[in-house]
């Protein structure tokens, strides 16, 4: 441990003095990263400072309550550091007159940041203490502690691009850089390698997705079935979203990708390229054609009027005023002794608060709805009547349940085989615990035997009547209410086939988007 020099100690004293203290007030600062290996825990920090200001009791104390530990922190920015942002606003309250840290890399690892904190700090007349500061004030001394903070922002610089460079060799060889893989995924031989249990709730997902339900709705399904996700109680909108969009679900794993490349302040300044692999993901969850028919969904998937207890509006953004070429929106209102709730479409020029100048009333949403769906099913079924549904078509629909299927079917033929084993040695061993251990891991694969069954069966079901409605569909018999089966079914095939809605009083004419024959 250093001693403070004559020059320090002269200028504690004569701040104490400007101040009128007999002590200075002092706090301790420590810091950790990620990253950090060096044994320099924050205790050891915050240890070693104590032991420093008891040496020199006489010149500043340190309170129970001045001390900030930080860790996870990376040292070259201040922006996620609560840590540090709480002692400076306390410096500049007023509340500390000298700043300890076992060494001056805690405060930052940023050479230009390091700059700038001590200009916060000396702004303030707060004298900082570093254990390892090797030399005084002077221009030579000050010329060396800038060489050192930047050789400490080199050292970390490097480290980064030196990190980079074998995670990019990693996976140009088809291997993950580290981690427990995402939900659906265990990591095995740097290969992602399908979590059956987990897989099972990815592909409930994005078939519901595809089926129209709500974010809400699958999380709702996901309950009732028992999954559940593997850091939370139970799943929220965000690991819903996370799951449809992760490309690594359909076998495809982007290292350094663009689209997710966070716009912040980076370590690296080096540029490194996107890699692009699908030999990480040997067998997908989901096949390319159904994950690329979710982000398209998701791409042109409208921020629609939401009011309470959900209700949708599934025209928004299509309807335009004939008469005085304004928007129209959803609105609701209740009246009437009853406080009966009345949904609508209505031009915002028609509403007082922006003038009234406009002369289009609303019209009811079930009326508006209603006409379009008609309209809708009318061109669909002449379509397909016409041309009927293509092999290809057909082929593509069914490819992702017939890859599941088989999936499933091999998955499940594992899980008998491991339940044979397990009976088997149940019954032969003697040892009590080895039974109870035994017992429990009998009853987990059973309870994955019988979801991954229930699946089988779900996928067989779901052929069957998708199936029927396809034939239906060429045949013209299918029914308005088979086409729109719900208002998320309804809201992107409105957005798929029509262009833009004109209504005026007593007139309403649909532009439907063209569809190649």
């Amino acid at each position: 441990m250093r001693k403070l020099r004559k020059e320090e100690i002269k200028r504690i004293h004569l701040r104490a003095a400007e101040k009128g203290l007999e002590k200075l007030r002092a706090c301790i600062y420590a810091r950790k990263s990620r990253e950090d290996h060096s044994g320099m825990s924050l205790s050891v920090q915050t240890e070693a400072c104590q032991r420093f200001a008891e040496e020199y009791d006489n010149l500043f104390a340190v309170a129970d309550d001045a001390i900030y530990k930080e860790d996870n922190a990376s040292g070259m920015y201040i922006e996620e550091r609560k840590e540090l942002k709480a002692m400076l606003e306390a410096v500049e309250k007023d509340r500390y007159d000298l700043v300890l840290v076992s060494k001056s890399d805690r405060l930052s690892r940023d050479a230009s940041l390091m700059g700038e904190l001590l200009s916060r700090l000396e702004k303030q007349g707060v004298y900082l203490v570093a254990l390892d500061d090797f030399a005084d004030d002077s221009a030579a001394g000050i010329l060396l502690k800038q060489i050192f903070w930047a050789t400490n922002e080199f050292q970390v610089r490097r480290s980064a691009e030196d990190l980079m460079k074998v995670h990019s060799s990693l996976v140009e060889d088809g291997k993950t850089v580290g981690g427990p893989g995402n939900y659906g995924y265990d990591v095995v031989g740097r290969k992602y390698v399908i979590k059956p249990e987990e897989a099972l709730a990815v592909g409930l997902i994005f078939d519901w997705f595809l089926e129209g339900k709500s974010y809400s709705e699958i999380i709702k399904g996901l309950e009732e079935r028992g999954f559940k996700p593997r850091f939370s109680s139970r799943f929220s909108h965000s690991t819903i979203h996370a799951i449809l969009t992760n490309k690594r679900n359909c076998g495809i794993s982007v290292w350094n990708s663009k689209e997710k490349r966070k716009q912040r302040k980076r370590v690296v300044k080096e540029v490194f390229d996107e890699v692009v692999s699908e030999d990480v993901v040997p067998d997908p969850i989901i096949d390319k054609e159904k994950f690329n028919r979710v982000q398209e969904i998701l791409e042109r998937r409208p921020r629609t009027k939401v009011q309470k207890k959900g209700l949708r509006y599934p025209l928004s953004g299509l309807l335009v005023c004939g008469d005085c070429g304004g928007a129209i929106t959803g609105t609701s209102m209740r009246s009437g002794r009853n406080k009966t709730l009345y949904q609508g479409y209505e031009c915002k020029n028609h509403k007082k608060k922006h003038g009234g100048h406009c002369s289009t009333k609303m019209v009811r949403t079930q009326y508006l709805e209603g006409y379009l769906k008609k309209a809708l099913h009318a061109l669909i079924q002449a379509h397909y009547t016409k041309h009927g549904v293509d092999e290809d078509t057909r082929k593509a629909y069914f490819q992702h349940e017939d890859h599941t299927t088989k999936r499933l079917k091999r998955e499940k033929t594992d899980h008998d085989n491991l339940l044979s084993k397990l009976t088997e040695g149940l019954y032969t061993t003697s040892s009590a615990a080895v039974k109870k251990q035994t017992e429990k891991k009998i009853e987990k694969v059973d309870g994955l035997v019988q979801t991954t069954q229930k699946r089988l069966d779900e996928l067989t079901d779901k052929r069957e009547v998708v199936s029927d409605k396809l034939e239906r569909l060429t045949q013209g018999t299918i029914a308005i209410d088979e086409l729109f089966p719900n208002k998320e079914i309804t809201r992107r095939l409105f957005q798929a086939f029509i262009d833009k809605v004109v209504i005026a009083n007593g007139d309403i004419e649909i532009h439907f988007k063209e569809v190649s024959d």
